[in-house]
């Protein structure tokens, strides 16, 4: 099964350490190219348990921190943006 990595823009702004309620702002998610785990299990019986597990979450940190640093690249990657002004508000 691949793994996809994603990255949530705004995510910080809109529950920053400490709040028990989200704020409305707006935010976006990318999401990168799928990682196929097979490139990882043609070497696992090389090396041990954590040191596979440690290459998968250095990888993927890897791939989330270029989504975090710009947009996601034309090969692979996509954005979905969500606006707080794109919620429907509840009567008051």
């Amino acid at each position: 099964v691949p793994v996809v990595p994603a990255y949530i823009d705004g995510a910080f702004a809109a529950m920053p350490a400490g709040r028990s309620l989200p704020r409305r702002r707006d935010m976006a998610v990318r999401f990168g190219r799928p990682i196929a785990m097979e490139e990882y299990t043609a070497t696992a019986e090389s090396v041990t348990r954590d040191e596979l597990y440690r290459r998968i979450a250095g990888d993927l940190r890897r791939a989330v921190v270029e989504l975090a640093e710009g947009p996601a690249s034309p090969s692979g990657g996509e954005t979905a943006a969500h606006s707080s002004s794109d919620t429907a508000r509840r009567p008051s």
